[in-house]
């Protein structure tokens, strides 16, 4: 879906390695503090055998399914963060505080690749509005997604705020234009 921006390409192979990291990291700490029940191998080979059919995207999905990647990922930073202030165990918080900047960082790279499409095609603002407008959490097409604190106002206004600095244009705006165009 990006195999043409090797800006993208080099962002998204981190991450994907990160992502994978912190997935390894906290079961390890599962298993070691005896946590039950233990996910298994096998559960975890199901899981991505139900997802190879359930998760298809196409060259017409690369501006949403980019923009919701990088507020999954900037929504993630505030999760682990969120985790890290509330863990009472040391080590977990620790672990929680340092996934959550690798998560800020992702979503910093989500940001860039949108800035790089919108200097290569200012049409696309338009594209990447919209999907700010109906952003799903990327992570909802595999599983149900927590939250550790509901309507995190610092967290969406932060997101939002970026995504207008890279468009040029209020995200609320074009809804209200958009709205006002329908009726």
């Amino acid at each position: 879906m990006v195999w043409d921006d090797v800006d993208a390409c080099s962002i998204l192979q981190v991450e994907q390695f990160e992502g994978f990291r912190h997935f390894w990291v906290l079961r390890r700490y599962l298993d070691i503090v005896g946590y039950e029940p233990a996910i298994t191998d096998e559960e975890l080979v199901g899981h991505r055998e139900r997802n190879l059919e359930n998760v298809r995207y196409t060259a017409e999905d690369r501006i949403p399914v980019l923009v919701n990647f990088t507020w999954s990922e900037h929504f993630a930073g505030y999760f682990f963060m969120r985790v890290a202030e509330q863990a009472k165990e040391p080590v977990l918080a620790k672990l929680a505080k340092f996934i959550a900047g690798d998560e800020f960082r992702h979503a910093e790279g989500g940001f860039r690749i949108l800035q790089n499409v919108v200097n290569r095609d200012k049409s696309k603002v338009k594209d990447i509005v919209k999907a700010a407008n109906e952003f799903r959490h990327y992570g909802n097409d595999v599983t149900d997604v927590p939250i550790s604190l509901n309507n995190d106002f610092d967290a969406i206004l932060k997101v939002v705020k970026k995504t207008q600095r890279i468009c040029g244009v209020s995200l609320a705006d074009f809804s209200l234009e958009a709205y006002e165009e329908a009726s």
